[in-house]
């Protein structure tokens, strides 16, 4: 990365040009700061979809004991890939985390 004032090479976690002392935009790079609270959302949201999809597989598979309803049957179904889907948002907040720890 390069200074916009000076063009001398200058390291992109620099908040100031090492040569002429001007500031550094990071060129669009997210704050270490920003990246940890949206893991944290992020986390906090994969794990709700999680929590919710177990709750939905369980009281779905009683209900289907209980009846034959066969829209029950699709919810029952469909509860796995929710749950996936919770999971990769999860590991994404938790990768976003990690590599916001690893900025500072």
């Amino acid at each position: 990365m390069n200074c916009q004032n000076c063009k001398s090479e200058v390291n992109e976690k620099d908040e100031f040009c090492g040569s002429c002392g001007s500031k550094l935009d990071g060129l669009g790079a997210v704050p270490a700061k920003t990246s940890r609270l949206i893991g944290i959302i992020a986390s906090g949201f994969g794990l709700a979809v999680i929590m919710f999809a177990l709750f939905n597989y369980q009281s779905t598979g009683e209900a289907l004991r209980m009846d034959n309803n066969p829209g029950i049957g699709l919810q029952h179904v469909m509860s796995v890939p929710i749950g996936i889907v919770g999971l990769i948002v999860l590991i994404a907040g938790l990768f976003s985390m990690r590599g916001s720890s690893q900025k500072q």
